[in-house]
This record gives structure tokens, sequence and C-alpha cells, in this order.
């Protein structure tokens, strides 16, 4: 089963990025999060502070360049927004 987390503020029809395609990247999600209500199938809510999830992402091994231009989009989005944190619905 595919899980994909969606940035939290209206659902929105496009995901963010695949978790399931980047294992690597959901363990380090759920392991720094500030929040997290994660069933046992991997479903459920991420909160994580934009910069560590900016230093997360320079962490990853090898990630491809549309994960990257995601997760860069999304943390542009935050500090546009003057958000502190984001939260992903992953299902």
């Amino acid at each position: 089963m595919g899980r994909n987390a969606y940035r939290v503020v209206k659902i929105e029809r496009k995901f963010s990025f695949s978790v399931t395609n980047h294992p690597d990247l959901g363990e380090l999600l759920l392991r720094n999060s500030f929040h997290s209500s994660l069933s046992n199938e991997g479903s459920g809510t991420i909160e994580i502070e934009v910069d560590l999830l900016e230093e997360l992402l320079s962490e990853l091994v090898n990630p491809d360049k549309a994960l990257t231009e995601a997760i860069e989009k999304d943390i542009r989005w935050a500090r546009r927004n003057k958000r502190d944190i984001l939260t992903y619905q992953i299902f």
C-alpha cells in the first residue's frame, strides 16, 4: 500500500512527496517530528519544524530531484507564510 505525505493547510489533490518511495525520509520524519500520530500502518499526521526539515533534507543519501524540489517547495511555502512548523497528513 502506498503512503504519501500531504502538507496540511487544506488537503490538496497533489501530494507533496511519496513516503513509500523514500522510506529513509519517512524514518527521519518519524524520529525527528515535533508531533506524530501515525498508526501501525504508517498513516496519520506528522508535524515537523521547518528548519529541521531543511536539515534532514541535507542528511538524505542520494535523494532524487523530485523529492528535493518537493520538500524545498514546502519549505519556501512555510517561510513565505511565516510558519515554523509544517504538518503532513500521510495516507
